[in-house]
């Protein structure tokens, strides 16, 4: 267990997580997928990099921010369904391409952050 401070607003709230935490994994999840779409659009102009990792992003940072009180098992639900996607994803485009980044990299920290909600919610 792990000592979390959640800040939302003006409003502090100090509450022990487990360890693989909630809410901190699909709000920076959220926030490093959405720069990774992002700068894919500025390198190659790919709208569909930026359309699913802003996509992807904005549904984790919702999910982040519900991890609290009697939603929290539903957020976290939904975020490990986010995860696994883009842990499918992701690997078939690693398989097919065979480049780590930013595919592999997605992949691996998608896999993980997935077990880490799997066992938020065990």
């Amino acid at each position: 267990m792990a000592l979390c401070a959640l800040n939302f607003g003006a409003k502090m709230e100090h509450r022990r997580i487990p360890a693989g935490g909630t809410g901190g994994g699909a709000g920076g999840g959220g926030g490093s997928g959405g720069a990774g779409g992002a700068a894919a659009f500025a390198k190659k102009g790919s709208t569909k990099s930026l359309t699913a990792a802003g996509g992807s992003a904005l549904i984790l940072a919702l999910a982040a921010r519900t991890m609290v009180g009697s939603g929290a098992k539903g957020a976290i639900a939904v975020a490990l369904a986010v995860s696994v996607l883009l842990t499918l994803v992701m690997s078939r485009r690693y398989q097919a391409s065979r480049k780590f980044m930013p595919a592999g990299l997605t992949a691996a920290t998608s896999l993980l952050i997935s077990a880490a909600y799997i066992g938020a919610l065990t």
